[in-house]
């Protein structure tokens, strides 16, 4: 690896940066239009895009995506929110071909020294990230990074024969990892199923029902921020809320339903 030479993402690259769509174009039907708020961790929710008249798209060619572009938020939050941070980068699914890209993005195609599915892989590797990171400027609630910064951003360039298996390898761990997901959602459905019928179409009404504090015990927590360390020693780690949200609804609602299911048997034993 240290043999591959080094290069500069605005060497290696085509661009295009979004156009500033005014909501007032928006239409019930039409071509879509990709807006930052509509990424996922590394796709597109074509379900929350907006849309404008066919018509009217046809003078944004410039600004069309096709399956497999790569798309990086040049505006976004700090790490603190990986959902919407800046430099995030995602790839184009065939859903959203043919959409148009809005601003604050900007759209990325590969040139002849490197390979599409390589170039996404190192740009959604920690190195990127990180530089995106280092280098974004603005406030404490939104974070901007430059083209100019983007594109100096330094990355290894195997023979294309190398990026081809690399790839390869990464991209059948996505499938992988797709195919995981899919099975958990009907794993969710299942239990979603089976709590429906064990507990609202099968109930028993001679089940008692209790508020939660009389089955459980509590304790809130702690405004921290009034306690602040005396120093290094006494630092300890902070569990907020968000991250409880996010380490939660990541593994889905069926877990909650589990405890509720679980719950109500024991109150019937």
């Amino acid at each position: 690896m240290n043999e591959w030479p080094l290069a500069y993402l605005g060497d290696l690259i085509y661009h295009k940066k979004g156009f500033a769509f005014k909501s007032s174009a928006y239409s019930d039907e039409g071509v879509l239009v990709v807006r930052v708020s509509d990424t996922t961790n590394s796709s597109i929710d074509i379900k929350t895009c907006k849309r404008i008249p066919q018509k009217m798209a046809t003078q944004f060619k410039d600004y069309e995506l096709h399956t497999d572009d790569i798309v990086i938020m040049t505006v976004g939050s700090w790490p603190d929110n990986q959902n919407s941070v800046v430099g995030k980068v995602v790839k184009v699914p065939s859903s959203a071909n043919n959409a148009l890209l809005n601003q604050n993005a900007v759209r990325i195609r590969n040139r002849s020294q490197i390979g599409q599915s390589f170039l996404y892989y190192t740009l959604k590797n920690r190195a990127f990230s990180g530089y995106i990171v280092n280098n974004a400027q603005g406030s404490a609630n939104q974070a901007s990074i430059t083209l100019e910064d983007i594109f100096s951003f330094q990355l290894n360039i195997p023979p294309i024969p190398e990026q081809k298996a690399i790839a390869s390898v990464l991209s059948s761990l996505d499938d992988k990892i797709d195919l995981l997901h899919r099975q958990n959602k009907t794993l969710e459905a299942m239990a979603e199923t089976l709590f429906r019928q064990w507990f609202v179409e099968e109930a028993d009404e001679g089940w008692e029902e209790r508020p939660l504090d009389q089955i459980a015990d509590y304790l809130n927590g702690l405004a921290c921020q009034k306690y602040p360390p005396k120093n290094e020693v006494d630092k300890l780690p902070v569990l907020k809320i968000k991250e409880l949200r996010n380490g939660f609804t990541d593994k889905s609602d069926w877990h909650q339903q589990i405890f509720q299911m679980n719950i109500s048997y024991k109150m019937a034993m």
